[in-house]
């Protein structure tokens, strides 16, 4: 394990970039610039002062300009977007000089997913919760439809620039749209008027009907692809499938057909990378090439991070097998079993990894650098205190949490007398899950982990709770409802999202008539289920029992 940056006071959020041997921190509001270079010493050198901020890291790029400079683009949860210029000391000490400064700020965007010169892509504007370009000289932008009418199923999760094509990958397909429309509408846009809507030149379904999360496209080519994935213009796409929760690769590459007859982009044979049978994974990074990767685990009791290698014959990618761990070296956190993993970062060509714990503290592990020890200099976190598990989210339920179950009768009272098995007595059994700033309530679950905007709150829940959760649960936001269901004991969701107009009446109606949410008609929405962890190992820390949180 590498050294730490100590921690300081103040909200981290843990974003992390690693731009030419250096990272990023979110100190408060504070983007600070440190320096990796040297891991003699235990702890990393703040090359200059910081650049305040308005809001959380979200999003984060490094757009690199030969031979010595790179600029930074940050977006933040409070829909603002900086350009931060940075450059470097030269390593053969030819030139000292450094400087990072503020170069300019946009309003009204976040969750950057992409950038590549002057097209910057984000998750959402403050208007709409849609895939948006923005033309940063200009300031004019267009948003990146998809197939689906709701918007609530055309939610991105990964956006990929080039000079040919911007790929959108969403819960269920691969939307691909030509780079020389979008910018056509992007010159045709004025400044007071609304941003003109682009519909994909082509959309992928993903194969066996996959819900995706977990979505990351791979910029640089693969050692490991098969003969003819290879193309120019190919597309390459790592997803978590919702069957097994397995990593997979789709590649999306142009068909060639007959001479005059327009290639049109098809999906190869998934590649699959490596099996999801550990339920306490808490994120993800991938190399640029997909040739490694690194997961972060994080126990009730421990936190570590493990360096997976993907093998390079196509041949053991071709199936799924019930073990594809894959795992070559793990590396132990300390204080795992008080601390919590917020972020972890990692960069293919060096194999160093960056992991940001909710503490404050950012580890730092290089595979190839000696082991030094830590000493803690400055500000430390008092690790006998409890650590939050997320600032974010700055309201802690009560515990036991359902509240009013006692150890000799862990049957909650019905108060829908005409519908046997629900309840909606929620702030008597589950107080504060409502409130709008609740670590594991409705509207963390909602924003988080189905990625959508909103205050939400739960309506009804199944009876009796004999797991530390309610099974099923009817959550409303705004006008629309949300079916959420846990699976006992193996760490996954599964939500659904009722159509517009969908009311709570019409549910308890089809519940007092023996129906089931389940019969009720719905899409299903992808679930990051690796956001769920954190909270299921804070549950693990504070109830002193052996139920299973996932």
């Amino acid at each position: 394990m590498g050294p730490a940056v100590d921690p300081r006071p103040g909200l981290y959020d843990g974003g992390v970039v690693y731009p030419c041997g250096s990272t990023l921190q979110l100190n408060g509001c504070r983007v600070e610039l440190w320096d990796l270079e040297s891991l003699s010493s235990a702890t990393p050198k703040l090359l200059c002062d910081g650049i305040d901020i308005d809001g959380a890291i979200n999003g984060e790029k490094a757009l690199e300009e030969p031979p010595d400079k790179c600029t930074l683009v940050l977006s933040t949860r409070s829909h603002r977007v900086y350009a931060l210029s940075l450059r470097l000391p030269n390593t053969d000490g030819s030139d000292s000089s450094l400087f990072f400064e503020l170069i300019r700020s946009w309003e009204g965007y976040s969750e950057l997913m992409d950038a590549s010169c002057a097209l910057w892509a984000f998750g959402r504007c403050r208007a709409a919760q849609t895939a948006t370009i923005l033309h940063s000289i200009s300031g004019q932008s267009v948003m990146l439809v998809g197939k689906e009418v709701d918007p609530l199923l055309d939610l991105p999760g990964a956006i990929q620039i080039s000079e040919q094509t911007i790929a959108v990958a969403r819960r269920n397909s691969l939307d691909i749209y030509d780079t020389a429309a979008v910018l056509s509408a992007l010159n045709a846009s004025t400044p007071t008027g609304p941003p003109k809507s682009i519909d994909p030149s082509k959309s992928l379904t993903y194969p066996h009907s996959w819900i995706g999360s977990g979505l990351s496209f791979i910029p640089y080519q693969p050692p490991w692809l098969r003969k003819g994935n290879t193309r120019e213009h190919s597309i390459r796409l790592i997803l978590t499938e919702d069957e097994f929760g397995t990593s997979v690769c789709l590649v999306a590459y142009k068909e060639e057909g007959p001479p005059g007859v327009v290639a049109e982009y098809k999906f190869d044979d998934p590649y699959y990378m490596f099996g999801g049978e550990d339920h306490w994974v808490v994120g993800m990074s991938w190399g640029l090439s997909a040739r490694r990767m690194v997961y972060a685990v994080n126990t009730p009791d421990d936190a570590f991070l493990c360096g997976v290698s993907i093998p390079l014959e196509p041949g053991r990618l071709e199936n799924r097998i019930p073990t594809m761990t894959r795992v070559v070296a793990e590396w132990s956190i300390p204080d795992g079993g008080e601390d919590y993993i917020y972020r972890v970062v990692f960069d293919e060509s060096t194999g160093v990894s960056v992991v940001a714990m909710t503490s404050g503290r950012i580890w730092i592990v290089d595979p190839v650098a000696p082991a030094v020890e830590v000493k803690e200099k400055g500000f430390t976190s008092d690790m006998s205190m409890p650590i939050h598990p997320d600032p974010f989210w700055p309201i802690l339920h009560s515990i036991p949490w359902p509240s009013s179950m006692d150890d000799d009768d862990e049957d909650m009272d019905e108060d829908q007398d005409s519908i046997p098995g629900w309840s909606s007595s929620v702030d008597e059994y589950f107080p504060g899950k409502n409130d709008q700033d609740c670590f594991g309530g409705a509207s963390w679950f909602v924003n988080e982990i189905l990625r959508i905007q909103g205050r939400a709150n739960t309506v009804l829940f199944t009876i009796p709770c004999l797991v530390p959760y309610p099974i099923t649960e009817l959550v409303q936001l705004e006008d629309r409802l949300i079916m959420i269901e846990r699976h006992e004991g193996t760490g996954t969701h599964e939500a659904k999202l009722l159509p517009t107009g969908a009311t709570v009446d019409a549910v308890n109606i089809h519940l007092q008539e023996g129906g089931s949410l389940s019969e009720l008609p719905g899409n299903r929405l992808a679930v990051e289920e690796l956001l769920c962890r954190r909270y299921s190992a804070w549950r693990g820390r504070v109830e002193l029992d052996d139920d299973d949180y996932l």
